[in-house]
């Protein structure tokens, strides 16, 4: 008797926990791009043809542009997340990984290239399927090669499903990167060279996508450079990520460091 009630509280709570749970859709496009319009320090991608891969999410009509960092995908606990990534690169393969996700039962949605799939090739798709748990600040990154370099990452935020033991007004994502004016491609070369070149220190570190390579920091004020963008340069930080405010307000930092 005892055995039954058991197993008949399991049963009712695995299909309350299933009827709560909800789906989340979300659709990455990767894009490679060279343009000065993208550059996230001020540096001059064109002229040093500096490709970056960089992500928006077709299922949101405001994310017209792609950008650094990524589009975030957020859930609660317990939602089944499916997500589609779509590779638009002509030339270079990738993946996703959903790092901070334990991935329990599904393994091969895990997104680590020759481990539990294949690249996704250029001009296709995959669909990944996995339920959204641990609750915490998460990211997610490619993991082809050294794609991550080059942009492919992005905030995951998975909400307990109890909620907060803390009252907050606003949700704010603190991302940082690291950006190098070598590609991941040409990264990549020198890590597999003989003898071994390591990639060394970042050109300029991201906060929000944003950030000033010290050799843009103009000395008086007016001149531009060489290497960097008109403009940019002169006005370092109308580039830097800013957080408005307001007294008596309670904020949730979240603050995630995507490199290695």
């Amino acid at each position: 008797m005892i055995g039954s009630l058991l197993l008949l509280t399991l049963i009712l709570f695995i299909i309350i926990e299933a009827v709560s749970a909800k789906d989340r859709f979300y659709h990455l496009i990767v894009e490679s791009i060279i343009s000065n319009a993208h550059s996230p320090d001020c540096q001059d991608l064109v002229s040093d043809f500096r490709y970056l891969f960089v992500v928006r999410d077709a299922l949101n009509p405001e994310a017209i542009e792609p950008g650094m960092p990524g589009p975030k995908i957020e859930a609660d606990e317990g939602d089944i997340l499916h997500i589609q990534v779509t590779n638009m690169n002509q030339v270079l393969g990738t993946t996703i990984h959903w790092h901070g996700i334990h991935q329990i039962g599904t393994p091969f949605m895990d997104g680590t290239q020759g481990i539990s799939q294949c690249a996704i090739q250029p001009w296709e798709s995959q669909n990944y399927t996995f339920v959204a748990e641990p609750p915490g600040t998460h990211f997610w990154h490619g993991h082809a090669g050294m794609d991550i370099a080059d942009g492919i990452t992005g905030p995951i935020i998975i909400h307990p499903k109890n909620g907060y033991p803390f009252e907050y007004d606003d949700d704010v994502v603190v991302f940082f990167q690291d950006f190098y004016t070598q590609t991941g491609t040409q990264q990549q070369v020198g890590l597999y060279s003989f003898p071994f070149v390591w990639v060394g220190n970042g050109n300029s570190i991201l906060v929000g996508g944003k950030g000033i390579a010290p050799m843009c920091v103009s000395s008086d004020g007016n001149s531009t450079p060489p290497g960097c963008i008109e403009n940019c340069a002169n006005d370092p930080l109308g580039h830097l990520m800013t957080i408005k405010v307001e007294t008596g307000k309670v904020y949730f930092l979240r603050f995630i460091q995507s490199n290695w």
